[in-house]
């Protein structure tokens, strides 16, 4: 254990270095100088301090009465789905991501449908800046797969409900949702039960038979 008040030297500062190489943490982790002149955090911590406070652009400004209120305003649903397609594009930009998160189901519980249905299912079906899980074509179906957390006291969440009426909007077509909890029993995909919701949903068959 190092004591109160002892500073390493030189040549205990190098040997540590030595040391640290090729562990986990540095393993493979090279910042040579010509390359990256500026690395570290001493040069970012200079600009930062320069930027704060009175130095900093927008210091001393506030917002007027006039733009606080358009800030309040209701947001019209063309500006609503502006907002998700530019955090969509953001987020493709940034960090290339292309599609959201698959539930663990997702994907057993759309390939069974499909297989049922006897149409090709699109998976994760980009419309209006909503991705939905699956979309028929042919039966102009939209799907989606919800888990637990797309309800609260057995009601679907308002933000899944605004996101099902934009979406018939704009396709005009049937809506179906599968919740996980009715087709899977212990941690298995029951074809039957499946069947069935599709049964009460009243949803066309191309392939007869069970």
């Amino acid at each position: 254990m190092t004591k109160k008040g002892y500073k390493q030297t030189k040549e205990h500062t190098k040997l540590l270095s030595k040391r640290m190489l090729g562990n986990q943490f540095t393993k493979g982790r090279k910042y040579p100088k010509d390359k990256y002149p500026n690395f570290g955090w001493r040069k970012y911590h200079k600009e930062h301090i320069n930027n704060i406070g009175e130095n900093h652009p927008l210091f001393g400004k506030h917002l007027t009465e006039e733009t606080i209120q358009k800030m309040k305003k209701p947001k019209s649903e063309e500006h609503k789905k502006n907002i998700r397609i530019g955090r969509f594009e953001y987020i493709k930009f940034t960090r290339g991501i292309k599609y959201p998160c698959i539930g663990k189901y997702e994907t057993q519980i759309l390939d069974a449908l499909e297989n049922r249905l006897g149409f090709n299912i699109k998976r994760q079906f980009y419309v209006c800046g909503y991705w939905l899980d699956g979309y028929c074509i042919a039966l102009n179906l939209a799907i989606e797969v919800d888990e637990h957390h797309h309800y609260k006291n057995n009601i679907l969440n308002k933000k899944d409900i605004d996101k099902q009426t934009r979406i018939l909007q704009t396709l005009n077509c049937n809506f179906l949702r599968i919740k996980v909890d009715e087709v899977v029993e212990d941690k298995q995909l029951n074809i039957s039960k499946m069947y069935n919701v599709l049964k009460e949903k009243n949803i066309q068959f191309k392939r007869e038979g069970i």
